[in-house]
């Protein structure tokens, strides 16, 4: 590669009509990085490529045909509406499948995985962990983190993690000798917390008989038994929400922007945050948090300490069910120079206590 071909492939993009803005930004980035291996400087471009972009009439290209960003995404409120309301025997759907769409709702939404790449690397996962006592679990994505370029493809190991949604800070396990119908209804009444994921987990794990359990199955009736797996996980998630009491039509890629969302409400800080997302802190406040204030934190691995990675899951677990009806109020001007000076002074942990009791 050279600064004259890099050029030209640019060029011919541009004049071929067929892009849109957003795909010749996707052609720059990819020459950027060829820019990198070819002379070793992060974050540069090709000075051909350079001078082009600030030459082309970027009005005169095609619009967005099928438009990728979500606009109709859920609020907290929502999904801790959603995660308020128990399974009866009245639900639509049968107990075996309604935990399933609980540990979906989770993995999409609150964890905030890509509708495609991420849900399929956690369907295929058979690596899974559950700790009761100390109310979390998780599961092994397959490859690790999604969207590294070329080479770190598959380096970079990333858990999907759940925390305990049991009210009164105590987990309550799902009984050890609980029997299911053909129906996939249990004989009595549930005496856990239907909508906790980690319970859920537990129900999966139990259900299936083995510990490399799938995550994502659906009840088949005539068998009594779980089988394939969920087809469309992410649309599955959405229409949860509908028979939860929530009538909205939410788009089927918003559980990323969502995951920013609850974040930017609680008060979480990137430095926090990382280990759910993994995004570098521009690309995040630029695509996802754009009310994110800067740390500079430059880490991009997930925590292997269970406490640091759950350590935001775990301030919307409280948020849900400690004040599931009570709102609250985003922070004021001089409530945020605070927030942001204790963070700084390394209490990222008091400010989150300090939230989540409001």
């Amino acid at each position: 590669m050279t600064d004259r071909i890099a050029g030209e492939i640019f060029e011919k993009c541009y004049d071929s009509k067929k892009i849109g803005v957003d795909q010749l930004k996707q052609v720059r980035h990819s020459l950027s990085y060829s820019y990198y291996l070819a002379k070793g400087i992060v974050e540069g471009n090709w000075p051909e490529v350079k001078a082009q972009w600030k030459s082309f009439n970027l009005t005169s290209l095609p619009k967005t045909k099928r438009p990728l960003k979500p606009t109709r995404i859920p609020t907290p409120e929502n999904l801790r509406e959603a995660f308020t309301k128990p399974w009866t025997p009245y639900h639509a759907l049968c107990l075996a499948d309604f935990v399933v769409r609980i540990l979906i709702l989770w993995h999409s939404h609150v964890f905030g995985l890509r509708p495609n790449v991420d849900i399929a690397k956690v369907k295929k996962s058979r690596d899974h962990f559950i700790n009761a006592n100390e109310r979390y679990g998780w599961t092994e994505m397959v490859d690790g983190r999604s969207k590294l370029h070329k080479q770190k493809r598959g380096t970079r190991p990333w858990r999907v993690y759940v925390t305990c949604l049991c009210p009164g800070g105590h987990h309550t396990s799902v009984p050890e000798d609980l029997l299911l119908r053909k129906d996939g209804n249990p004989y009595d009444a549930p005496t856990w917390t239907t909508t906790c994921p980690l319970a859920a987990m537990e129900f999966l794990q139990q259900m299936q008989e083995t510990d490399e359990w799938a995550p994502y199955p659906q009840w088949f009736e005539g068998k009594g038994r779980y089988g394939r797996n969920v087809n469309d996980v992410a649309k599955a998630a959405i229409e949860f929400l509908n028979l939860q009491g929530i009538p909205e039509q939410f788009d089927r890629n918003s559980g990323r922007k969502f995951l920013a969302r609850w974040l930017a409400k609680l008060g979480i800080g990137y430095d926090i945050s990382l280990h759910i997302h993994g995004d570098l802190e521009v690309v995040w406040a630029g695509r996802y948090q754009d009310n994110l204030s800067k740390t500079y934190y430059r880490c991009r691995e997930q925590s292997k300490d269970s406490d640091e990675a759950t350590s935001a899951l775990r301030t919307f677990s409280r948020w849900v069910v400690q004040n599931p009806d009570e709102p609250t109020q985003p922070l004021k001007r001089g409530e945020k120079f605070m927030a942001a000076m204790l963070r700084r002074m390394g209490g990222e942990q008091d400010v989150q206590d300090i939230l989540a009791e409001d």
